[in-house]
């Protein structure tokens, strides 16, 4: 058996994040996706946005770690400080989850709960924002203490998907 390994990302770890990121989506939201959206956000462009990310070190409260299995990435999370986004809902608690992503061969391993909680200490306040449509994931950040606050938005980028805000712990903004 492969050991899996979880550890801080670095700038070589660019391309694997990438392809893994990118298939992600491919795999689960290419079915709702407009017609084209891969046309544009294509591996190379996932590529070189992520090497620009990984160019430094990370920004303070920045979380950012890679799984890997005989070096080849499998999975990744980032947290940092909740992020005021154009056309988002204002932020309720002081953390987010940014992403966690795993490889589809890596569903139901236990290797995202490992991600999770390796950006993620569960006595953080945190929000998340997620798909309202990807039962998988609401459920998984379910089980972890995240609840739907009945918040949601559109992103202009993807009108037809509806985005769903989760929150875990007690402490909100302001």
């Amino acid at each position: 058996m492969n050991d899996t390994v979880i550890r801080a990302m670095v700038p070589d770890d660019a391309a694997g994040i990438a392809a893994t990121h990118h298939q992600s989506w491919v795999d689960t939201y290419g079915e709702y996706l407009p017609t084209g959206y891969f046309d544009e956000w294509t591996v190379e462009a996932a590529v070189a946005r992520w090497e620009r990310m990984l160019a430094g070190p990370p920004a303070p409260g920045v979380d950012r770690v890679v799984a890997t299995t005989d070096g080849a990435v499998v999975g990744f999370a980032t947290s940092g400080p909740a992020r005021p986004i154009e056309d988002r809902p204002a932020p309720v608690r002081p953390f987010e989850l940014w992403a966690l992503y795993v490889a589809r061969d890596e569903l139901g391993s236990g290797l995202g709960q490992r991600l999770l909680d390796a950006v993620l200490p569960a006595d953080r306040p945190t929000e998340l924002w997620v798909f309202a449509d990807n039962a998988r994931a609401r459920a998984f950040y379910a089980r972890n203490g995240f609840r739907d606050d009945g918040t949601a938005y559109r992103d202009r980028r993807f009108p037809d998907l509806r985005v769903a805000r989760m929150v875990r712990g007690a402490a909100p903004i302001g």
